[in-house]
């Protein structure tokens, strides 16, 4: 099963219309969620700490937030070149759980994650 991230679900999970815009100016047909998608969804600003909060289950939303935790402080330590950097970090992380989860079989509101 291939799982597709439409601005329709964006939308129904109270996406605010400047992140629902982005998307779907991007992704017109929708996004699955690979690493590729998730480093260009951080480039362009997306929220991927709302799309956990929306789409993850609680346990891995918690995996997830440590992870940014790390990359935030690393980002506080090395300065302004360091924001791109936390901002793929975080990207990577969200990928990872979810891949882990639906590896798993785990009831998510995901369906497959593409490996890359």
């Amino acid at each position: 099963m291939r799982y597709v991230l439409t601005a329709a679900m964006l939308r129904e999970r109270g996406a605010t219309c400047a992140q629902v815009d982005a998307f779907e100016a991007e992704w017109p047909d929708g996004a699955t969620p690979t690493k590729k998608n998730f480093l260009r969804a951080a480039a362009l600003g997306l929220d991927l700490g709302w799309m956990a909060d929306n789409f993850l289950p609680s346990a891995a939303v918690d995996v997830y937030r440590k992870a940014v935790v790390a990359a935030a402080a690393a980002y506080a330590k090395a300065g302004v070149a360091a924001l791109v950097a936390s901002r793929k970090a975080a990207a990577m992380a969200l990928w990872r759980v979810a891949r882990e989860l639906l590896a798993k079989g785990e009831e998510t509101d995901a369906s497959p994650v593409a490996p890359e």
